[in-house]
Formats: C-alpha cells, structure tokens, sequence
C-alpha cells in the first residue's frame, strides 16, 4: 500500500517541523494553564465574591470574563496554526507576541513593574522571526 501526499502536505508538514520543540511546549504549557486558571475562576462567576487574589475592578464582570476567554480562544488558534505550519498562524503569533511586549512596556513606563514578559517575549519574537525565514526558503 503506497500512500500519495500532495504537494500542500508535504509543505505543511516541513513547516510544522522547522517549528522547535522548546516553543510548541512552552506554548502548550503556557496555554494549559492559562486554560486551567480561566475554568478555575470562571466557576465564580455567578457567586457574590470571587477569591481574594482575583482583582477585577469592572461593573461589567460578564464581559471581563468574556475578553479573557476570547484572547485565550485567539491565542491557541494562533498557536495551532503556528504548529500545524499555516502561515497565518505564524503573522497571528507575532501580532499577539508584539501586544505583550508592548504591554510589558507600558507596565513598566507607566506602572513601575518589571514584568517577565520583557525578557520572554523578545526571545518568542526572534524564534518567530527565524521561524518565517526558514518557511520563507522553503
């Protein structure tokens, strides 16, 4: 039995493996338990006080919970299209790895913090921008 791959396969799977280890399980890791930490606080929703380290200063409590399930639904298709080696996943990657770096930024201009997302996402941004040259000779 001979199996017959056509030419767009080939190409995805390349791509998906010029993907590091290192990236697909830290992405897995970090969606994982973002995930996990989204299910945990989101059974408050419906009681009358969330836990004490939750800080949600919104009249809108609905549509807080709701932003952060959306970001986490764009995020791991993003993630998903960046393993599987669809392009658009790649751009969706650098675009969301862009927005945390600026945020990290703006907490630390405008807030004072030092977030770890000033050393993190630096490194994510040039693995992905290594990442478009190799699919870009391929």
């Amino acid at each position: 039995m001979q199996t017959v791959f056509t030419p767009g396969y080939n190409l995805l799977n390349q791509r998906s493996l010029s993907v590091p280890v290192w990236l697909k399980f830290s992405g897995v890791c970090l969606l994982g338990v973002y995930f996990l930490f989204l299910v945990y606080i989101t059974g408050f929703l419906y009681q009358q006080q969330l836990p004490a380290f939750i800080t949600i200063t919104t009249e809108n409590v609905t549509l807080a919970f709701g932003m952060m399930w959306l970001f986490f639904i764009v995020a791991a298709a993003s993630f998903y299209g960046l393993i599987t080696g669809r392009y658009r996943g790649l751009i969706a990657c650098l675009i969301l790895a862009y927005l945390g770096l600026a945020d990290a930024c703006f907490s630390l201009v405008y807030q004072g913090k030092i977030d770890l997302g000033l050393l993190l996402f630096p490194l994510f941004i040039y693995q992905l921008y290594k990442i478009k040259a190799k699919w870009a000779r391929a």
